[in-house]
């Protein structure tokens, strides 16, 4: 008679677990530990200042989906652009948010969504590997290898945009201020409809 458990069966189940949890795991960080977005269209989360109390200015972000998990880190608004992005899509109540290789959950009633995707544009921009997000920055605009750390990277497949400038080096995600770049090194691939 075989035995219904043995330390085989048990070790193989191990392994397979481990290798499941590690590639779920290497799915949400890059190798540097910035955050990926695993979303279909590239979101950017910001905070819904209307449904706040009259001195709150960012959103929390805590380590598990509850009030009384640990805070990760805050989400801020500042020159039209937010310091997080939406990395999965949410449940009914918390969403998983992060950037600058920061994440945690947010409660989804503080947050309104920004995508640079109408459904209307000509053409699509989309992931086509892993596309880090840079925030502008305040260096000289010639010297287009200066890039401060990623915002986040975009995950292969996922719909970044269909409202975007280029200009020589970059694919510019506009916003009132400052804007977003993903340099045209970056796997990216132009879809025209």
């Amino acid at each position: 008679m075989e035995k219904i458990f043995s330390f085989k069966r048990f070790a193989t189940l191990s392994l397979v677990f481990a290798c499941s949890f590690t590639a779920l795991v290497a799915q949400q960080k890059a190798a540097d530990g910035t955050v990926i977005a695993a979303t279909h269209t590239f979101t950017m989360v910001i905070p819904y200042f209307d449904r706040m109390a009259a001195d709150d200015n960012s959103v929390m972000v805590r380590q598990q989906p509850n009030a009384k998990s640990a805070k990760v880190m805050e989400i801020f608004f500042l020159e039209g652009l937010s310091n997080a992005v939406l990395l999965a899509a949410p449940t009914e109540k918390w969403v998983r948010v992060g950037g600058y290789k920061k994440q945690g959950y947010s409660n989804s009633y503080y947050l309104q969504n920004h995508t640079w995707y109408t459904g209307g544009g000509q053409t699509l921009l989309v992931a086509d590997g892993l596309v880090p997000v840079y925030v502008e920055s305040m260096a000289d605009p010639e010297d287009v290898d200066q890039y401060s750390n990623p915002l986040c990277y975009i995950q292969r497949g996922t719909v970044i945009a269909d409202v975007f400038e280029e200009t020589d080096h970059d694919y510019v995600l506009k916003t009132v201020h400052t804007d977003l770049l993903i340099p045209k090194t970056a796997p990216v691939r132009k879809v025209t409809r």
